[in-house]
This record gives structure tokens, sequence and C-alpha cells, in this order.
């Protein structure tokens, strides 16, 4: 599965904010750089009563793209999980909330 999202934010803006928790993010999560990529795993829900407990924790490979109205991120779950514990709209709610990100385009195979 795979996500597409604008914001009107520069791409060195983005990274910085990703590196540094929110009040409002809507997961703790893990930030990661690694094999010349940076890694987004969900770990638990933020301020909520729900809770990702045992279960698989969904990470995902994310791509920011300069361009000149801000920044596309691309954003793409990389294990092979059968089943997601965290919906698609709970993944655009942390783009939307983290970033000011909009969905331009969704692939879920």
């Amino acid at each position: 599965m795979k996500f597409y999202f604008h914001t009107h934010y520069a791409k060195d803006l983005c990274l910085q904010y990703m590196q540094n928790k929110n009040v409002n993010d809507f997961f703790e999560y893990k930030w990661e750089y690694k094999y010349g990529q940076w890694f987004i795993t969900f770990i638990e829900y933020a301020r909520s009563m729900r809770s990702l407990g045992n279960s698989p924790k969904p990470t995902f490979m994310v791509i920011f793209k300069e361009t000149p109205e801000g920044t596309d991120i691309e954003v793409e779950k990389v294990e092979d999980i059968p089943i997601m514990f965290v919906s698609f709209k709970e993944v655009h709610q942390f783009w939307e909330t983290k970033l000011d990100a909009v969905l331009i385009k969704e692939d879920t195979w």
C-alpha cells in the first residue's frame, strides 16, 4: 500500500518536524534513517483509549520530494503483515496533523 501526500512545508522543515514529537501527534512513533531511506514505525496510539498492544507495528518507508509549491510525501508500507491494525484513515490523519499534508492519491493493493 502506498499513499501520496502534499504539504506546503519545505523538505528540510518536514524532516525537522518529523524528528520532534508534538502534543498533537496521533501516534507515538519511531522515526529512523537507515539503508539511505527514512522509515516510520507507529508504536502506539497517543492520547487514546485504543492500543496497538501486542499487534504488529506498521512500518512505512517515507520519501520527501521537494517541489516549487512545497513537498510531496510518498509513504509506502514495507512489511508483509496481512492485516494492518491501523486504518488508512488514521494514517491519513497522522500526516494531515503532523505536516498539514493533503492526500493526493492512495494505492491499496
